[in-house]
């Protein structure tokens, strides 16, 4: 956005990735950081359309493999999968309420817990239920695949066209 290139820009997506936002991460402090960010480049780029993104996420192990590495992480006091994805939740919640029929908000996370049967995929994680990347849109767990990626930037298109019929 430095550099002029603001000034060609119409709309402009600021999005996080999984890796940004993991159990130790304050959710609080990443918002509130994001939002002094976002207020400061709407003044500097008034023209400019910011969409907010919420922070990808992940699916528990599916191999035998993997959970076995998941198990033993989690003995040794390590993070899994479910505990990253319950603090990026947190965030997404955060992000939803200050953002959300204020400013355009793109919801990637929902996207990606929404299967092809419309149904929302869920962990349960120390007594929560934790939203997770459904298994059918991913090939390692952290990634959109094809049909992924397909389900998401349909989303994607759909709330452009949105943004377009409003502005």
């Amino acid at each position: 956005m430095e550099g002029g290139l603001g000034e060609k820009v119409d709309i402009a997506f600021f999005k996080f990735c999984y890796a940004d936002i993991v159990s130790h991460s304050n959710p609080d402090a990443i918002l509130a950081a994001y939002s002094e960010t976002m207020e400061a480049l709407k003044v500097r780029l008034p023209e400019v359309v910011f969409v907010h993104v919420t922070v990808p996420l992940c699916a528990p192990p599916k191999t035998a493999k993997g959970i076995l590495k998941a198990n033993i992480k989690r003995v040794l006091g390590r993070s899994t999968v479910l505990d990253d994805n319950r603090v990026r939740a947190r965030y997404n919640e955060l992000l939803r309420e200050r953002f959300s029929g204020k400013e355009p908000l793109f919801d990637l996370a929902l996207y990606e817990t929404l299967g092809p049967d419309g149904l929302q995929h869920y962990s349960f994680w120390k007594g929560q239920e934790v939203p997770i990347l459904v298994r059918s849109y991913t090939d390692d767990g952290d990634h959109l695949n094809v049909l992924g990626r397909r389900h998401v930037a349909e989303q994607l298109l759909i709330k452009l066209l949105d943004l377009a019929s409003s502005g």
